[in-house]
């Protein structure tokens, strides 16, 4: 069930995000890290600002799926706002880095507080992809 939540708040998020982080879209690390706290968080605003072009029309095209999501949540008691993602223990490292392309391994706990359940900490180790798109790098793979 907290998975379920997890997973709905994920997407109740994306909804209700306004503006992102800055981010230094000449270091595939940074881009990695702000997609990963965007896509975690849900904020599809910021996600937009760093994925790909092919994952950009995919997420606009999901907002409708993504409104019934968040309606779900409501009927659940969960507000988004009250949901954090603790990515200090996190770390972001460059595995391979070419003209275009690029690995960024993601590891380590992540922490998901939502108030009145117990914490959800979530092992990652994940490779994302990276593709260089107009000069900057964006992140081009879905992250779990």
């Amino acid at each position: 069930m907290i998975k379920l939540i997890a997973c709905a708040c994920l997407a109740l998020m994306f909804l209700t995000a306004c503006g992102g982080p800055e981010v230094d879209e000449a270091d595939p690390v940074a881009v990695a890290r702000v997609a990963a706290l965007a896509w975690k968080s849900s904020d599809l605003d910021s996600m937009l600002e760093v994925v790909c072009s092919r994952m950009r029309d995919s997420l606009e095209n999901s907002r409708q799926e993504m409104e019934q999501m968040a309606e779900i949540m409501r009927s659940m008691g969960v507000d988004s706002a009250d949901v954090r993602y603790d990515f200090s223990q996190v770390e972001f490292q460059a595995e391979k880095v070419e003209e275009f392309t690029a690995n960024v391994k993601m590891t380590g706990p992540l922490i998901i507080s939502i108030p009145g359940r117990a914490d959800e900490v979530r092992d990652l180790d994940q490779e994302l992809g990276m593709l260089m798109e107009d000069g900057d790098w964006k992140l081009c793979s879905e992250i779990d």
